[in-house]
């Protein structure tokens, strides 16, 4: 049985450490960020570059019509074991591309896992990343928008979701191995 997974919260919320630590636990089933996926495509790809600047630069997400097919690629690849998606679908559009892609390979998604943390607290997390990260859009205001714009995205996902009620909420405000437990007794409960 294929389990899919969905991590969702707002900038620096943990997603991708909580994400690399299902995979382990989970026994290495395979994690995929789109944004991994897209700046490994922006460094082969002039189209992508020219549409990363145009749309994740401000904050916005890209088109299905450019991203979709990177992560379709690797879905595909995995399906048999289930995955695991880090901040995907990130708006209504996402939800319906990825629906309609699971509809056709008799997939479904076990629980969305999403990590919620304040303001203040991504405040907190962008003084301590501000170095590490290296993207060139990091400035705490940008970050602010990226979650504003995205937050408002992100409601018509969770409501999606919810209404299937596979919607855990986890407090990401907590030490990485509290919330990664937290995670695990929710994926165990699903």
């Amino acid at each position: 049985m294929q389990n899919i997974y969905i991590l969702i919260g707002p900038p620096l919320s943990g997603k991708e450490t909580q994400g690399e630590l299902l995979e382990t636990s989970l026994g290495g089933i395979p994690r995929f960020s789109m944004g991994h996926l897209i700046r490994e495509a922006r460094n082969k790809d002039k189209k992508f570059e020219d549409a990363y600047q145009e749309y994740s630069m401000r904050g916005k997400h890209l088109p299905n019509n450019i991203k979709f097919p990177l992560l379709a690629d690797k879905m595909n690849k995995a399906s048999r074991s289930g995955f695991i998606l880090d901040n995907f679908p990130a708006s209504a559009e996402d939800v319906e591309y990825l629906e309609k892609y699971l509809v056709g390979k008799e997939l479904n998604i076990k629980t969305v896992i999403v990590l919620n943390i304040s303001e203040d607290e991504m405040r907190k997390r962008f003084e301590i990343a501000r170095n590490r990260r290296g993207r060139a859009d990091d400035t705490i205001e940008n970050i602010r928008d990226r979650r504003e714009i995205q937050d408002a995205d992100r409601i018509a996902v969770l409501n999606h979701y919810k209404n299937l009620g596979i919607v855990k909420v986890i407090n990401g405000e907590q030490s990485v191995e509290m919330v990664h437990q937290d995670i695990l007794k929710e994926v165990d409960r699903s």
